[in-house]
């Protein structure tokens, strides 16, 4: 597990920036301490910030990020034929 400190050190983000993914539903830490409100991530989530960092890397809206989450699941397989399009869109940036 990291600390926020530590994961946004990783990453080159700020620890606002990873507590602003959280707040919007965008990404959530995979553990947050319920007395202090200290937040930490696993490595099994480094995979996921990557691909929201490339899509904002090549102009995507945070907006549009949740949008495709939303309709992909684990951002791979499609739900429904909003899921389709958005793997189509990615697929684009890979």
């Amino acid at each position: 597990m990291y600390r926020i400190g530590e994961f946004s050190y990783l990453y080159k983000l700020t620890i606002k920036t990873l507590r602003y993914y959280d707040e919007i539903d965008l990404f959530k830490p995979s553990y947050k301490e319920p007395y202090t409100g200290y937040r930490y991530y696993s490595e099994d989530q480094k995979e996921e910030l990557e691909h929201i960092l490339k899509l904002k890397d090549y102009g995507f809206t945070l907006e549009e990020i949740k949008d495709l989450k939303t309709h992909m699941s684990m951002w791979g397989r499609a739900e429904g034929r909003d899921g389709a399009m958005a793997i189509q869109a990615v697929s684009k940036i890979n």
